[in-house]
């Protein structure tokens, strides 16, 4: 293959539009520009009873994106079947209305660029194309074609080809890399895939991607080419890894592939390989960016002819599941990271059965036992291999391929010189000192009791799903069932062994754990894919910390829809709730909850058609009864014929809880509305359950006919919200998963980082349907909540209380400001060492703010500790570094010496160049805690003589020694006064919202200060500040410390300087 040219621009990502109607247009244009679209190509000729003027200013008047104008005619493959002087006209309209970009066709261009040179005031960029129908030519013709488009004068040429092989796409990057103006050019066709998704390393214009729920052949999907495969990231250098396989299409590798690449800022991209021909494919793609490949079905065994060096593993089992290209000589090695994945998954899963208090055996579980194999291809061969190596005794059944396999496989297999089925079965049984059996003889095999079974064949596998291997009622005997299938996770065959009483193992185990081993050959290092992969493990192993993949991926795909705002309309009249409608709208909710029990005197059949009639916003209805913590007592075949008239009067959504989801959703079976929806709901007021607990509960209502699973546990410790989270991205339908409380918070921010269906924003504070509720308008513009994407980082404030915190406010528009991904949360911590143990991903918590009462007892939880906070002996800043290592700095001590130094300065316009103000002064510290020491150690630092007054005389004795001063106790600092003009600075919680009529110290006692300094901030004008200021003093508020140690911590977490202006315009405002 050529080598790659340089990058010539930024490629765009291009979404086809072919609504039917001008109006589904226009809703097409705003959708795709919230699922991440650059521009639109609006297909004019999909469009039911054009008329061009009308259409195209409706069009192109209301286009939130950049538009591309394309009406293709029926010989160029498009759908336009009329006049070509009008479609001509109609282009050149769109032309002059505004349009972006205008396509058209080789064919006419002299004609239309003849038009259009007349129009002297266009805009518009024209692309002149070509499709080439049919067998792809030639690269010497396909660069005849470029020059020919080339020399037509248009702004940009598009040519699109047909492969029937994925080596004809090499010609693509070709003409990509080497065109010297902007090309669209790709293949369409599943075997084209891999010219949209690598358009940008070879310096393509644009690449194509469709709308979630709008598929296209051969296109991957606006989100996959975001958040799978991160195309954003791609440039000349980027490393290529893919499946080679046949089918491909059901591969999970990229989703577990890229994130993990990302992750370690590791330059590379893997994609699906839809492979026909090995050898034409290896000979095609020699160029050492083509970095890599797994193998999968059915080329595991007949790669190993392909390999130039094969591992002794690999060469013994006769499979290859992973090829490395040597980058010095370019050679071919093969590997196999099947066969320990599929059997240490097996091993665990026994040991976790049948161990007790988790003691581990000296031998394997599998040792003596008698292993059952189907299928002795590539996967059973990895099985078979390391089954024995554990001592197990191995009976293999293979297929009667003459039988039940067509004669063109058996061609291929002759072609390649491999061994027929059968001599391939007999020569592994013989290698493993195994027996053999026909495929057919397994259903009335009678295996030893605690037999192991494993299917290593694709049957059962997407989309013949409804297939299985073996006879059901052979079942019983096994002790453990392993299926190496993973599409779908939980095969026919897992389920009918799970319901005879066996151990399953499903394929998603070796899938992962071979990952491992695949990514560490890629790049050398496993430990992001060790993290990645913990999101896709059971919901029933032991509860992981939480990790990259947990916020990323999930087993079934990336996040597919925008998180929608839900906004719970609470009034007790019609009236109060239409009023409350038009509130939501104007705050920007997506949909508004109508709780019917808190209406009072409800009318159903009047009340609802005037509520779903009128609302602004889809609706969604919930008639909650008092038992699952709503307001409605009454009769409940009333309550339900209520939703479902809510349903037939249009209705997007409706509530029902699990108790009654299943006598509800057989009631309107057959009824539903196209796009209404069942959500089907789940309440704990008490605790958040076990991970397994909830997992089998998400199972519980998805298995009740839920279009939606929704699911509110209660927060005792906010580690609770992981074990929510964890089952909720690894669910396979929509789900709403919460949190109730304010330790459950995050769970609410955060929905959209974890794929979450809605969250729900109150109207106001405290007109909140559910404890812990945000307001929309703190989701909106506190947490900038459209923003938040799956791979947000997430910082945060740990403390308790934490909810008055004003950094969020701070940093969240810092953020917003520049353009970085993340978001800054409250963060209520009980127990700093279960927090840090449980969320350990590098960008969950990315870093965090500390305070009250953690600044000291957080210490123990970090690997680094800047000499400085050592020295303090507390810590107010935190960040993870890429390898997971926590980092602890102290910015306190800065902030507010410096607020305290400029106050005298000011005071008696002293300059900076002469020496600190606090030189000599007696500087009286009010506590001994974490923000104490910090004051304490920047006043001793400065030079003053320091006083440490506490509520315990042995910690005030314990700080003031470290900084050689004087102790005392709170109770004695009223009297005492040895000198006039000391310094004061408040550190405790004295006076803090909601006791702001508190005060640490008496009035008439500051008249020995000349300053008095307060770190609270919540009031800003606090008790103490207030007296200190009627009494004459110079007052230092608490607000100037937050905000000066937030420039440093801002620092800290971003490399950044901090946006000074913009903490202190917000202060101003805020505070």
């Amino acid at each position: 293959m050529d080598d790659v040219g340089v990058l010539k621009k930024e490629t765009m990502i291009c979404t086809p539009l072919m609504g039917q109607s001008v109006e589904q247009m226009v809703r097409d244009m705003h959708k795709a520009k919230v699922e991440g679209a650059d521009l639109v190509e609006v297909r004019l000729d999909y469009i039911n009873n054009f008329h061009p003027q009308q259409d195209l200013e409706i069009i192109l008047r209301n286009k939130p994106l950049p538009v591309m104008i394309v009406y293709r005619p029926k010989w160029e493959g498009g759908q336009y079947e009329g006049d070509e002087h009008s479609r001509l006209e109609a282009l050149h309209l769109a032309e002059k209305l505004g349009a972006d970009y205008i396509d058209f066709e080789l064919k006419v261009a002299s004609d239309f660029l003849g038009k259009q040179k007349m129009d002297q005031h266009s805009s518009s960029r024209t692309i002149v194309s070509c499709y080439v129908d049919g067998v792809t030519p030639p690269i010497e013709d396909l660069i005849c074609r470029v020059a020919l488009l080339q020399s037509t004068g248009a702004d940009m040429i598009k040519l699109v080809i047909n492969a029937t092989n994925i080596t004809e796409i090499t010609k693509i990057f070709h003409l990509l890399s080497h065109c010297q103006m902007p090309l669209i050019a790709y293949s369409i066709g599943d075997r084209g895939f891999m010219s949209q998704i690598l358009c940008r390393k070879f310096g393509g214009f644009l690449v194509y991607g469709s709308m979630e729920g709008s598929p296209v052949a051969g296109l991957p999907t606006l989100e996959s080419l975001r958040e799978a495969y991160k195309v954003q990231y791609i440039n000349k250098d980027t490393k290529v890894f893919g499946l080679i396989s046949k089918p491909v299409g059901h591969s999970k590798g990229p989703i577990l592939h890229n994130p993990a690449f990302r992750h370690v800022n590791y330059n590379g991209i893997y994609v699906p390989m839809l492979v026909d021909d090995l050898k034409e494919f290896f000979s095609i793609y020699s160029s050492p960016d083509f970095a890599g490949f797994s193998v999968g079905i059915p080329y595991k065994e007949a790669v190993t002819g392909f390999c130039d060096e094969l591992h002794p593993l690999a060469q013994s089992i006769g499979a290859v599941n992973t090829i490395m290209r040597r980058p010095s000589d370019g050679k071919l090695i093969g590997y196999n990271t099947d066969c320990e994945a599929s059997i240490t998954a097996i091993e665990d899963a026994l040991r976790e059965r049948g161990l007790p208090n988790g003691e581990a055996p000296l031998n394997s579980p599998l040792t003596g036992k008698q292993f059952v194999l189907v299928g002795a291809g590539g996967a059973g061969r990895a099985l078979a291999f390391g089954a024995r190596s554990r001592g197990a005794q191995l009976v293999i059944f293979d297929l009667d391929f003459e039988k039940s396999i067509p004669g063109r496989i058996t061609a291929l297999l002759s072609n390649l010189h491999c061994s027929s089925p059968k001599d391939r079965a007999n020569s592994l049984a013989h290698a493993v000192s195994g027996e053999v059996k026909l495929y057919e003889d397994v259903a009335n095999f009678q295996p030893e009791k605690g037999a192991i079974l494993a299917n290593a064949t694709p049957v059962g596998m997407h989309p013949n799903t409804d297939r299985i291997p073996v006879a059901e009622e052979t079942l019983s005997d096994y002790q453990l069932v392993f299926d190496s299938v993973y599409t779908p996770r939980k095969t026919r065959l897992l389920k009918e062994a799970e319901a005879a009483g066996a151990i399953i193992v499903s394929g998603v185990e070796m899938f992962l754990r071979q990952a491992i081993g695949q990514f560490n050959l890629f790049t050398g290092g496993e430990g992001a894919v060790r993290a990645t992969v913990q999101g896709f493990t059971r919901c029933s192993w032991s509860q992981p910390p939480f990790t990259v993949s947990d916020l990323q991926t999930s087993v079934s795909g990336v996040r597919s829809n925008p998180t929608f705002l839900c906004t719970p309309l609470m009034g007790t009249t019609v009236e109060q709730m239409l009023t409350e409608m038009r509130k939501a709208k104007e705050i920007g909710a997506d949909i508004v909850e109508i709780r019917l029990d808190c209406l009072r005197n409800f009318s159903p059949a009047q009340d609802l058609q005037i509520l779903i009639k009128q609302s602004p916003l889809p609706t969604l209805v919930t008639y909650r009864p008092i038992w699952e913590g709503g307001q409605y007592e009454g009769d409940e075949n009333k309550r339900q014929d209520a939703l479902r008239l809510a349903m037939e009067l249009g209705a997007s959504y409706i509530d029902v809880e699990l108790e009654v989801a299943h006598e509800f959703n057989n009631s309107i079976y057959g009824k539903k509305p196209q796009n209404f929806k069942v959500i089907v709901s789940s309440h704990n007021f008490h605790n958040t359950p076990s991970t397994e607990a909830i997992g089998n509960l998400v199972a519980r209502i998805q298995a009740s006919g839920a279009d939606i699973v929704k699911i509110a546990t209660t927060a005792l410790d906010i580690t609770d919200v992981a074990r929510v989270l964890q089952v909720t991205v690894h669910s396979q339908v929509p789900t709403i998963a919460i949190v109730m409380g304010e330790r459950g918070l995050i769970s609410r921010l955060l929905s959209p980082k974890f794929g979450g269906y809605l969250t729900y924003g109150a109207l106001e504070a405290g007109a909140i349907s559910a404890p812990g509720q945000p307001t929309a308008k703190d989701l909106l513009d506190l947490y900038n909540f459209r923003l938040i994407k799956p791979d947000t980082k997430v910082y945060g404030i740990i403390g308790k209380p934490v909810g008055h915190s004003k950094s969020p406010l701070l940093f969240n528009a810092a953020f917003k400001k520049v353009g970085l991904n993340a978001v800054y949360v409250h963060l209520l911590v009980d127990d700093v060492e279960k927090f840090f143990n449980t969320y350990s991903a590098p960008d969950f918590i990315s870093g965090c703010s500390c305070t009250i009462p953690h600044k000291e007892v957080a210490i123990k939880c970090m690997d680094t500790i800047d000499p400085i906070a050592r020295k303090i002996g507390a810590i107010n800043n935190i960040v993870r570094k890429p390898d997971g290592k926590l980092t602890a700095f102290n910015t306190d001590y800065i902030g507010a010496i410096e607020a305290i130094e400029d106050g005298l300065r000011e005071s008696n316009g002293s300059s900076p160049a002469v020496g600190s103000p606090l030189a000599g002064k007696l500087f009286v510290v009010l506590g001994a805690g974490g923000a104490g020491k910090s004051l304490a150690y920047g006043a001793k630092e400065k030079g003053a003589r320091v006083v440490v007054a506490n509520r315990t005389f042995e910690r005030a004795k314990d700080l003031a020694d470290k900084v050689g001063g004087q102790a005392l106790t709170l109770a004695e600092i009223e009297n005492f006064h040895p000198e006039e003009g000391m310094i004061l600075a408040n550190t405790t919680s004295v006076g803090m919202k909601p006791k702001i009529n508190d005060t640490p110290i008496p009035k008439h006692a500051l008249k020995h200060y000349s300053l008095v300094f307060d770190a609270i901030y919540t009031p800003k004008d606090t008790r103490l500040l207030r007296e200190a200021k009627e009494s004459g003093k110079i007052i230092v508020y608490g607000t100037e410390m937050l905000i000066r140690q937030g420039f440093e911590q801002y620092k800290n977490f971003t490399g950044l300087p901090a946006p000074e202006e913009l903490f202190r315009e917000l202060m101003s405002k805020h505070a």
